[in-house]
């Protein structure tokens, strides 16, 4: 099997070209908010996402278990988790998003223990524009419903949870993904 490479960001890296199939790998894909969405997909194949409110530490409780769970059926694969990156201009709404990544990492740190190096940063445009193609503006939160309920079936979540659903989408053939994880386990 070759795997092609291609040349991203202005430091002019190498990253595995996007596959044509899902990475054979478990990834916990997250909107990072006050209210976070998450999706958790094994294989390319969707299992359940759901939204948490992160200042309350029972909702963060439950799902945390559902997760783990998850993690662990999946010991032979590597876990990795995609952050979407903070995507606003408001400082105050900025720091509160990066003090909810951190919270996020530290979960997954405490979940995926042989796995907690394997986490992957997500620009906002990176994910629309492959997921979603050059659509812009009020038809966003529609486009990214439906895309949302085309892969996870007719469950239909919030906004922050159909995110995480598309950020998952994206992830289980991104090249980016494919850079953290053992080559035997990419995407044909």
């Amino acid at each position: 099997m070759t795997h092609g490479y291609r040349i991203k960001g202005k430091h002019k890296r190498l990253v595995p070209a996007d596959s044509a199939t899902p990475h054979n790998c478990v990834i916990l894909a997250v909107d990072p908010a006050t209210t976070s969405g998450w999706c958790v997909t094994v294989a390319g194949h969707y299992r359940f996402s759901g939204e948490t409110k992160m200042e309350s530490s029972g909702d963060r409780l439950v799902n945390a278990e559902r997760i783990a769970q998850v993690v662990e059926l999946a010991l032979n694969l590597p876990c990795v988790l995609l952050l979407e990156k903070p995507f606003a201009r408001n400082p105050e709404t900025v720091a509160t998003l990066y003090a909810v990544r951190r919270q996020w990492k530290a979960l997954w740190k405490a979940w995926a223990k042989g796995h907690a190096g394997k986490m992957v940063d997500v620009a906002v445009p990176t994910w629309r524009s492959k997921v979603l193609g050059a659509t812009t503006g009020d038809s966003l939160p529609d486009l990214e419903r439906r895309v949302a309920v085309y892969f996870a079936g007719d469950r239909l979540g919030g906004p922050d949870e159909n995110a995480a659903i598309c950020i998952a989408k994206w992830g289980s053939t991104a090249g980016e993904v494919a850079k953290v994880i053992p080559k035997r386990f990419w995407g044909a």
